[in-house]
């Protein structure tokens, strides 16, 4: 599911969003150079209290995961979760960024090798 919908300036020229929950730097560059994009998110609705109930039943036992696969770069998404999982209680380590996609037959376009994801919370393949 998506947990967020993002409006970078300079990147989603077109992409409006119907409200601003909060907003990240991200710097995209390749040292020594910076290329900082400042983003807008939004939440999808509920998020926080899913988060939370996802920590309640982690602490219970009931669910190992979740995981975050997602087709952005590593840096947008470690400045995402400083956001919306600070101390890394949800996700911890279990992250899953472009770099562990499939270039699709479409370019420009990456696809989620779902194989990627352990079953039941276990190491990245």
């Amino acid at each position: 599911e998506t947990l967020v919908r993002v409006r970078c300036e300079g990147v989603h020229r077109n992409r409006t969003l119907d409200r601003e929950d909060f907003r990240i730097s991200v710097d995209l560059g390749a040292h020594p150079t910076s290329a900082v994009y400042e983003c807008a998110v939004a939440t999808r609705p509920g998020l926080g209290e899913f988060l939370q109930w996802i920590q309640d039943q982690r602490a219970a036992g009931a669910v190992a995961g979740p995981w975050i696969y997602t087709t952005a770069s590593a840096p947008f998404t470690a400045a995402l979760l400083g956001r919306l999982d600070p101390r890394g209680r949800v996700f911890e380590d279990r992250v899953l960024t472009r770099d562990a996609c499939c270039p699709a037959q479409m370019p420009g376009f990456m696809m989620k090798d779902l194989n990627r994801v352990p079953p039941s919370g276990g190491e990245a393949a």
